[in-house]
């Protein structure tokens, strides 16, 4: 098996010739197309998404090239919106010995490049997918999914030719506007702030919509003992009209032995009700057990 350094230097050996294109070059083949097709819960959509969920598959198929023996692509997108969780083979090399000649990701740059041969034969491609790239949002905000850089090789009349460069269709991944809230008035509490072990403590914070839209929120409790346990907890979902506020709660029983807890509220919000990212808004307070 070829080490990881042969394969890098394989890989460099297989750009400089494509770019260099040694290799005759095919006629244009009829119809043949790379695309972007976005995947969200198992229901394919091409062209845009609009996240119902932080995460999404981008599916990149290629069709209509029937001697396809293999492709190097580039695919990018906007870091600062979207982070790649995984990239996974497709299918269109199902069933042959594939060498990979490069599977990397540099998420500082948003890039993707992906490159892989077939050993001993070639590939009737109609439609299937290259590259299956799981998404996760991290920010709001709009990412287009661009193939930036497409290279195919294929086998016409027993040789291995460089073909045409397919039609492309890029992507577009986007989440709602964002929204904005702070913690106003007193922020956040305790309901009880000397409470006895095995009550039950109610933490409370008090929530201000400051956007020009619905904002979903939810504050998270992280609760420190002097002791040194930490226990997280989070309220449920509020939607707020703007302008709007609300006193938002969680619950919990109190245990263990006397101590001290120190806790930091944060204050999540979201556009949607589904990606939550931290407003900046925050406060901590105290209370005791006996």
């Amino acid at each position: 098996m070829p080490s990881n350094k042969n394969l890098i230097h394989l890989a460099i050996l297989l750009s400089v010739i494509v770019a260099m294109a040694p290799f005759p070059r095919a006629l244009a083949q009829s119809g043949s197309e790379i695309a972007v097709t976005n995947c969200v819960l198992a229901n394919a959509c091409r062209g845009t998404v609009t996240t119902p969920a932080t995460t999404f598959k981008a599916n990149i198929t290629l069709a209509n090239v029937p001697s396809l023996v293999g492709f190097d692509i580039i695919v990018n997108y906007n870091p600062s919106v979207l982070t790649t969780v995984s990239v996974a083979m497709g299918n269109a090399f199902a069933g042959k010995l594939v060498v990979t000649l490069a599977n990397e990701t540099t998420q500082s740059t948003g890039t993707i490049h992906v490159a892989e041969v077939i050993l001993g034969s070639d590939a009737a491609v109609t439609n299937s997918s290259l590259i299956v790239v799981t998404y996760a949002f991290t920010g709001f905000g709009v990412s287009p999914i661009t193939i930036s850089s497409i290279f195919l090789t294929g086998l016409v009349s027993g040789v291995v030719v460089l073909l045409p460069t397919p039609t492309i269709v890029n992507g577009t991944a986007s989440t709602p506007p964002a929204a904005t809230a702070t913690l106003t008035k007193w922020k956040a509490r305790p309901d009880i702030k000397n409470i006895g072990i095995g009550s039950t403590q109610t933490l409370f914070a008090n929530v201000l919509n400051t956007g020009t839209g619905v904002a979903f929120v939810r504050v998270d409790f992280i609760v420190t003992s002097s002791s040194g346990s930490v226990t997280p907890e989070s309220t449920a979902v509020t939607s707020l009209p703007t302008t709007g506020t609300a006193v938002v709660s969680v619950s919990y029983t109190v245990t263990g032995l006397p101590s001290g807890y120190f806790v930091q509220a944060r204050l999540m919000v979201s556009g949607d009700g589904l990606l939550f990212v931290f407003s900046g808004a925050t406060k901590t307070f105290s209370f005791k057990s006996s």
